[in-house]
């Protein structure tokens, strides 16, 4: 008789589709996903679902709407009518605060907190119920959990990124926390997923207590929505919605707006082209979220252009059923990145037959093969050649068009999740041989 392997998926980054606003929808949740969605609806496992303590409501609301949710076992669930007693407390307790009554303020905090200290008893022996059963645990981005290290049954897997923090820390440091998280999680019994042989080279060389047969590499995907829009009208449509002149020409850059991606380095090179070989026609498109601490220094620099700086648009956050058509219509796609552990902005444009220039480092090279032009992102003039070949050489943009489009298809969700299912059934078969 088939026996399903118990897995314990921490899906707490999927919560992020309630909780944050779209634009912080970054690719480790389109990647995290796609992982999770296909494991959950996978026939080889029963999904159980651990995400961190406090975010269980949105992550029941993303699960839902993702129509997973009557597909996992939730590891605990607060009673309703316990759920509204909390919430009319709250209700209560601001209502004394605004009134400035102390006493019966402090009494309804009380209260509050003995029911918050009994759902938390109520998680843990929900937890403890089902400790036993749990096979592997998959975490796809956060560390993994103390409690979860201390069971010794559990096989654990944990998805390697890359380590900005420490290959940038000038840079990076907003992520520090996120790895140390990654960085106690790290030991030699457990097994990885790499997102690139550049990320496993990587860890491999921070991380020496690591086993080199321990970390697969497995490469991410584009998502079904970046596709090679042929719907001239859609195209100009979208161009029109962002404010793109109509009939010109533009590059287009689409990522998270902060240092690392050597955004200042890319707009300068694309002013010193136009100016050099006094062109009109072409226009540089940002589209993406950013860092509150970097957009000052973009601006500044955009504004210090002058006379072209109206060259340069900034969309902000783009809607998803608008990405294909802009990336079709895009001139070519500019990525000159200092570090990537995998690079998907490039594979995304070249699944939307939009040709590519990016950075001739750490794992980008993987992504874009000879699919297009790879760059020193520290030398201006190998940028500004880079433009001057996609721009005047009609036929080598031609190529990298349909190249990029061949490179695209060997990226797929499906070989990434199914590499990760064949590890993690391999995990748990011999787990059960090994404890009889």
């Amino acid at each position: 008789m088939f026996q399903k392997t118990n897995l314990l998926l921490d899906a707490t980054v999927l919560a992020n589709a309630f909780s944050t606003a779209n634009s912080d929808r970054t690719g480790v949740f389109f990647s995290v996903y796609e992982i999770c969605t296909r494991l959950i609806q996978s026939s080889d496992f029963r999904v159980f679902i651990y995400c961190t303590p406090g975010r269980e409501a949105d992550l029941k609301k993303a699960l839902s709407s993702f129509n997973v949710l009557d597909k996992v076992i939730l590891p605990s669930r607060m009673q309703t009518e316990r759920f509204d007693r909390m919430e009319r407390l709250k209700e209560y307790i601001r209502k004394r605060r605004q009134q400035k009554k102390s006493l019966s303020r402090m009494w309804g905090q009380l209260r509050l907190s003995t029911l918050r200290f009994i759902e938390r008893l109520d998680r843990y022996r929900s937890w403890d119920e089902k400790y036993e059963m749990i096979d592997v645990f998959l975490s796809p981005f956060h560390g993994i959990p103390t409690r979860i290290k201390q069971a010794k049954h559990i096989r654990k897997f944990l998805i390697l990124y890359d380590t900005t923090p420490i290959s940038l820390p000038e840079i990076e440091k907003p992520n520090m926390h996120w790895f140390n998280e990654i960085q106690k999680s790290l030991d030699p019994s457990y097994t990885y997923f790499a997102i690139s042989e550049y990320t496993k080279k990587d860890f491999l060389h921070y991380f020496p207590q690591l086993k080199s047969e321990r970390i697969h590499v497995t490469p991410l995907a584009a998502a079904p929505h970046f596709y090679h829009c042929t719907d001239d009208r859609q195209i100009r449509a979208t161009q029109n919605k962002y404010g793109i002149p109509f009939g010109t020409k533009y590059l287009f850059s689409l990522c998270t707006l902060q240092p690392r991606k050597n955004l200042v380095f890319a707009v300068k090179g694309f002013a010193a082209f136009i100016k050099k070989y006094q062109i009109d026609d072409l226009y540089f498109v940002l589209g993406g979220g950013h860092w509150d601490a970097f957009i000052d220094i973009l601006k500044s620099e955009i504004d210090s252009l002058d006379s072209i700086k109206y060259k340069i648009i900034r969309t902000g956050y783009i809607a998803d059923e608008d990405l294909a058509p802009l990336y079709t219509g895009a001139f070519a796609s500019v990525y000159p990145s200092l570090y990537e552990g995998f690079g998907l902005p490039i594979l995304e444009a070249m699944q939307c037959g939009c040709p590519v220039i990016c950075s001739n480092t750490t794992s980008m090279p993987e992504v874009i093969g000879d699919a297009g032009i790879q760059i020193d992102p520290r030398s201006q003039d190998e940028l500004i050649d880079a433009y001057h070949k996609m721009y005047f050489d009609k036929e080598f943009r031609k190529s990298c068009i349909q190249k990029g489009l061949d490179r695209s298809s060997l990226f797929s969700w499906d070989k990434c999740v199914q590499q990760i299912k064949k590890e993690l059934l391999d995990e748990s078969h011999s787990s059960r041989i090994y404890n009889g």
